[in-house]
């Protein structure tokens, strides 16, 4: 109940990959708070990664930082993973905003 489908690339940032199931991931509602505002992003490796800086709530950076490193868990099919373009654009995108 408390999982969302997010977008990496946001809807209203490019138009081309709003329908794109690679441009898809499975967030919880947190995670999913998080990483719209820029607290954290997904590497290449798919590793969920923490922007230390961007948090000034000790109570949240507590909560959020016991996934820092991890790997998402991925479809077993390659073809149906989050397109790490899409991850760098998401990631370029917050470093703008910090």
């Amino acid at each position: 109940a408390l999982l969302k489908a997010a977008h990496i690339v946001r809807w209203s940032d490019d138009e081309k990959t709003r329908l794109d199931p690679k441009n898809g991931i499975c967030l919880s509602s947190l995670v999913d708070d998080c990483f719209e505002k820029g607290y954290l992003y997904i590497d290449s490796e798919y590793r969920v990664r923490i922007l230390k800086s961007t948090l000034d709530d000790p109570v949240l950076e507590k909560e959020i930082a016991k996934y820092e490193g991890k790997k998402i868990n991925l479809p077993k099919n390659k073809d149906n993973r989050p397109n790490k373009e899409f991850l760098m654009k998401h990631k370029k995108r917050i470093e703008g905003l910090n």
